[in-house]
């Protein structure tokens, strides 16, 4: 009896401690998928701020393309604008170019009328000394085809024909150095065109360039808006708890079947 009554007790100490044991098991199990799931739900919720932050970053950037596009366009104008005006002022000098060479010009026709108004006067007087000579050696008897008197006669002739030739070389030259300012005038009004003219085509570049530019970073906005806008924190949280689910399921399913 005292064998058996020893037994029994030793049989019940065994199967309470084997209890004992299988709750314990089971306590860890359950508080192993507590924090199992604890840790999925951290998870889920550190991928919700995950994708909310990285939706900031990209409507920021967005923001941030548009401002940039704003500032090419802005930019593409003030330069388009500058080159224009700069153009205008090229035509300006031209057009001054022009007026001084019509200037110059009409200088040249002055001068050349002049040699020809003094030509003819000089004429005149010589014509008018000529007779008073050939009157005064008339009065006298003399000869006029012959000796000292022919003499006379030709030589006032050639002093004529000198001067003559003297104003005209005068006139000659200074209409030259008129016609000579005309040409320079001329050229710096045609050079001051295609001045104006490369000036205009750099101005439609930079509108040009400036355009492409803004449409460059209003392209990249967009882009920016569709990222940020097929993240959502909500489906990143999903995402995360159903990723999670199969193994908080898994851990539950073996704990239900071992209580």
């Amino acid at each position: 009896m005292t064998w058996l009554t020893g037994t029994a007790t030793s049989t019940a100490a065994t199967s309470a401690a084997g209890a004992a044991g299988a709750a314990s098991s089971n306590y860890g199990d359950y508080a192993a998928m507590i924090l199992q799931a604890g840790g999925a739900v951290t998870s889920a919720m550190g991928a919700g701020a995950s994708a909310r932050s990285a939706q900031s970053n990209l409507a920021l950037q967005a923001d941030n393309q548009r401002m940039q596009a704003s500032q090419a366009a802005q930019q593409g104008q003030n330069a388009a604008f500058a080159y224009r005006q700069q153009s205008l002022a090229a035509l300006g000098r031209a057009g001054a170019a022009d007026f001084n060479a019509v200037i110059s010009e009409q200088g040249a026709q002055q001068a050349l009328a002049q040699g020809e108004f003094e030509g003819v006067s000089l004429s005149l007087k010589g014509g008018q000394l000529k007779g008073a000579q050939r009157s005064r050696l008339a009065a006298s008897g003399v000869d006029l085809g012959q000796g000292s008197a022919a003499e006379i006669q030709a030589g006032t002739d050639l002093m004529q024909a000198l001067d003559m030739s003297t104003i005209a070389a005068n006139a000659a030259r200074s209409a030259w150095g008129y016609r000579v300012q005309a040409a320079n005038y001329t050229w710096a009004a045609e050079a001051e065109r295609l001045t104006a003219s490369q000036l205009n085509s750099n101005a439609d570049l930079a509108l040009s360039q400036g355009g492409l530019l803004a449409s460059a970073y209003t392209g990249q906005a967009g882009v920016s808006d569709q990222l940020a806008g097929a993240l959502s924190p909500m489906s990143a949280i999903a995402t995360s708890l159903l990723g999670s689910a199969g193994q908080v399921a898994s851990s539950w399913y073996r704990y239900s079947k071992e209580t």
